[in-house]
């Protein structure tokens, strides 16, 4: 398909209920899509089981979920497309393996940028993304996966897997508000004292983070089953989190600006850590804790916070790796039921049930 329009597709009323169905659904392999628009429909473009595929220099814009979707697809290309203003993510990769994300302009989504999901050998590079809401702008889950050369503005990045999970994925020359991406995993005895935009440590002891400032990303310094971590004099400012610490234990945070972010400080099942020194200002909560126990918080400087501090010892876990794709689903179904019925409202009747307007240039078959 080629120069081609579709927009205002993808709804289908069934009895009383709005169901929803992908604006384009390709199920063969070797389809080209390029320099077309996709616009106003459910999942714009949605690939299932279609291997061997181009979609490039595509405008895709203002879509009620995913800009493009590849679902248990191999081999395909995704290149050159802008996704703009689409109502969860800019591309969605699931379950499909060894494919190439590069060079596409994502911005304005309410969810994730690139959102990888038990996706594996896929090579993300030389993309451009923009969270205007302090969204994380790329999630990995899964082996194997290149990421390099990416380009993040206004969130980061967010992995959940484990130890050999994370080892076997690559970042290389990726930045966050035009500073360095700094990835440490599996690793011990190592000082991070350098520019960066956001620093993940992972599987990791006895690191050190000092001296660096960062803001306007997702999660500033993000530490994931690591242990003696010390992060010191650091400046963290207008972050969706300063400092996250998930299964971190006997770590010192300390003498750190943490300002104007909704959490500044968030322990998620850490325990006997050391918070002390700290000038914690402006924040919608100061310190979180959730299931963490035997922390030491003294000598901090608190001052208007909305909640100082908060310990939630009794409720289930937010980010638990055994739970975290069934919670995720649960939160994909409710905004899609959200944001269709929004949809709706916008809509006219003619566009609601499933209208497909189609203007064809050069070609439009596939």
């Amino acid at each position: 398909m080629k120069q081609s329009e579709i927009s205002y597709a993808g709804y289908m009323l069934s009895g009383d209920f709005l169901m929803s169905t992908p604006g384009l659904w390709i199920n063969t392999n070797n389809v080209t899509i390029k320099d077309s628009t996709l616009e106003h429909n459910e999942y714009s473009l949605w690939l299932e089981q279609s291997n061997n595929s181009c979609i490039t220099n595509n405008i895709i814009t203002n879509n009620m979920q995913s800009g493009i979707y590849l679902m248990a697809s191999t081999g395909c290309i995704v290149a050159n497309n802008t996704l703009s203003d689409n109502d969860f993510e800019g591309i969605r990769i699931e379950n499909s393996n060894c494919n190439l994300i590069t060079r596409n302009n994502i911005r304005n989504y309410s969810y994730m940028g690139i959102d990888v999901i038990l996706s594996d050998n896929n090579t993300i590079s030389d993309n451009m993304i923009i969270s205007v809401n302090k969204k994380d702008c790329i999630s990995i889950l899964g082996r194997g996966n290149i990421l390099e050369n990416n380009t993040l503005i206004g969130g980061g990045f967010f992995v959940a897997a484990s130890k050999e999970t994370l080892i076997s994925n690559v970042f290389r020359n990726n930045t966050v508000n035009y500073k360095p991406f700094i990835f440490i995993v599996n690793r011990s005895e190592t000082v991070v004292n350098q520019e960066a935009g956001q620093v993940l440590v992972a599987f990791s002891r006895n690191i050190t983070i000092q001296n660096i400032k960062i803001s306007n990303t997702s999660i500033g310094i993000i530490a994931i089953n690591s242990t003696a971590l010390a992060l010191i004099n650091n400046d963290l400012t207008d972050n969706k989190l300063g400092i996250f610490l998930w299964m971190c234990n006997s770590s010192l945070i300390k003498s750190n600006n943490i300002t104007d972010n909704y959490y500044g400080i968030y322990l998620k099942e850490s325990s006997n850590n050391t918070i002390t020194e700290n000038i914690i200002l402006g924040n919608q909560y100061g310190i979180f804790s959730w299931n963490s126990l035997n922390n030491t918080i003294e000598n901090n400087t608190f001052r208007d916070n909305v909640v100082d501090i908060e310990d939630n010892l009794a409720k289930e876990p937010l980010f638990d790796v055994a739970t975290l794709i069934k919670i995720a689903s649960i939160f994909y179904i409710a905004a899609l039921i959200s944001i269709i019925m929004v949809k709706i409202v916008k809509h006219s009747a003619k566009k609601t049930f499933g209208s497909v307007k189609a203007r064809v240039g050069e070609s439009s078959s596939y």
